[in-house]
């Protein structure tokens, strides 16, 4: 991990770490010590060409029926305006308590 320059106590930090593929991005906050990860949110078609087992038709399904299935609860979809936009790691914990 690189190292990291000290900063004023009321600016935040961001730092890029080698770790996992893609690398992590992980934000810093040194005012608070508090050290979190920058979630990754992907359209439904960009979801869709990353993960082939879920085409955009099944994802738009999903999204659709979101509340009856739970995955409005597991807050993996974020929406800005008209767009949806769905956090990876929340969407595959939701899928993983999801399937039967």
């Amino acid at each position: 991990m690189p190292t990291l320059t000290p900063t004023p106590p009321h600016k935040v930090q961001l730092a890029l770490t080698a770790i996992g593929n893609p690398p992590l991005a992980i934000l810093l906050n040194q005012q608070k010590g508090q050290i979190m990860a920058i979630p990754s949110f992907l359209t439904v078609k960009q979801f869709s060409q990353k993960h082939p087992a879920f085409p955009e038709g099944g994802l738009h399904h999903r999204i659709f029926y979101a509340k009856e299935n739970g995955l409005l609860d597991s807050r993996a979809l974020v929406r800005n305006g008209r767009r949806v936009l769905i956090d990876e790691e929340k969407f595959f914990d939701w899928l993983k308590g999801h399937v039967k």
